[in-house]
């Protein structure tokens, strides 16, 4: 084979498993399961609000955030699309899963829902098929990701009329352990590098 083919075919392997992403992100849903949440996870950092420094490479901003540390040591928000009061979790790296201690259901009583949005680092804003429940009380609500973002907002919900306030507490947040398909294709795409690799010797000699 001409030195030139392999290095196109070396190319388009390579491509490959760099372009090998699902077609929109499949997400898995914990309520009350912080055990199956931990477990679907490699690395996991939590922010527990226990001052006003947030962890490094984490950022929070909303028009009605209030991080009461020091005394119940969590974080309070007000969501109001009337008012464009969402809030945004920034990530300096990218991660996988998204959960905390949430309680919707005691400051101000049921309000509308905590409807959520992530980006995508590969595939843009995606609207997530479940809200966090406007019932859910100091209870573990979370989510992982297939695919990787690296921002998570959240709007009014549909549950109900009004706005959404909510204490937030224990946010945790981490990098999901690789599928073992993924592993495959990775594997399998090194392995035909190997094999192109050895071909070219052999045209050399």
């Amino acid at each position: 084979m001409h030195p030139h083919a392999i290095r196109c075919l070396a190319g388009a392997a390579v491509a490959g498993i760099m372009t090998a992403q699902p077609a929109a992100a499949a997400v898995s849903f914990y309520q009350n399961n912080l055990a199956g949440f931990l477990g679907a996870l490699q690395s996991v950092q939590v922010e527990n609000f226990n001052d006003n420094v947030l962890n490094p490479g984490l950022s929070i901003a909303g028009g009605s955030v209030q991080i009461d540390a020091g005394n119940s040591n969590r974080m309070f928000d007000v969501i109001n699309d009337g008012a464009n009061t969402s809030t945004t979790f920034a990530f300096a790296a990218p991660i996988n899963g998204f959960g905390g201690n949430f309680n919707l259901a005691v400051p101000g009583g049921p309000g509308t829902g905590i409807r959520i949005t992530i980006d995508l680092v590969l595939g843009g804003l995606t609207l997530l098929s479940q809200e966090i429940p406007n019932s859910i009380a100091n209870q573990f609500w979370g989510f992982v990701s297939d695919m990787a973002f690296d921002e998570v907002r959240f709007a009014e919900g549909t549950q109900a009329s009004g706005v959404e306030r909510y204490w937030l507490d224990n946010l945790r947040y981490g990098v999901a352990i690789p599928e073992p398909a993924s592993m495959a294709l990775l594997g399998a795409g090194l392995l035909g590098l190997m094999a192109l690799g050895r071909r070219r010797r052999a045209v050399r000699v």
